[in-house]
């Protein structure tokens, strides 16, 4: 498991977010409405590579990026608990549960997995200034139930509060850039209305279909 969100590729880079998405936490909101560009790299796997956007508003969140070719949004609105998967060369999407809050709890926070869970082991190794900004340098290592341990390198933007820098133990990273803090549209946020919902392989039909290929 990697300390970090990369959902349907998007490069979502919060911390813990299984962890976060199965406890359950308490509503946490960020205090910065913000936007910027997500790369994703790896010495090895290009296809661990790519490029992408972040923008976080109140109670949401969207990414997007290209997934096999195909673009790829992904909204979290924790105002309805849910998770939106858009494509949009489709006019389609996917819903799905989501947590209660925007982001998962930084490492120093009560409901952290570094305090909860004991696979995980946090280590702050102090204050970095990366891109002009300041943030705290954390080590997080984690334990597999199975065997064997990993350890991720946190940069954790102490304004906006989330990771803007992760680097993995296979070489891989994740990393915002061009962060532009102001207001974001709630456009950003919204399932345009000429898309038709999709249902998961094996749920329910509602709008239905079989899942994208």
């Amino acid at each position: 498991m990697r300390f970090s969100a990369s959902v349907v590729g998007a490069g979502l880079i919060f911390l813990a977010f299984q962890a976060w998405a199965e406890s359950a936490v308490a509503d946490i909101t960020p205090k910065v409405e913000f936007s910027a560009h997500v790369t994703r790299g790896h010495p090895k796997d290009a296809t661990q590579a790519g490029k992408g956007m972040m923008y976080v508003g109140r109670h949401a969140v969207r990414t997007e990026s290209r997934v096999k070719d195909q673009l790829v949004r992904v909204i979290y609105r924790s105002d309805v608990q849910e998770v939106w998967i858009l494509f949009p060369e489709r006019k389609v999407y996917l819903k799905q549960p989501g947590p209660g809050g925007v982001r998962p709890p930084l490492p120093d926070e009560p409901a952290s997995p570094c305090r909860t869970d004991k696979a995980f082991s946090c280590r702050r190794l102090g204050p970095e200034r990366i891109q002009g900004r300041d943030t705290q340098h954390w080590e997080i290592g984690f334990t597999h139930p199975e065997g064997g341990r990993e350890t991720t390198q946190l940069w954790v933007d102490t304004r906006l509060e989330i990771a803007i820098r992760e680097v993995y133990h296979d070489g891989g990273s994740v990393q915002l850039t061009e962060i532009n803090e102001g207001a974001q549209s709630q456009d950003l946020f919204k399932i345009p209305e000429d898309y038709q919902q999709m249902s998961l392989p094996g749920a329910s039909s509602g709008a239905g279909g079989a899942a994208p290929r």
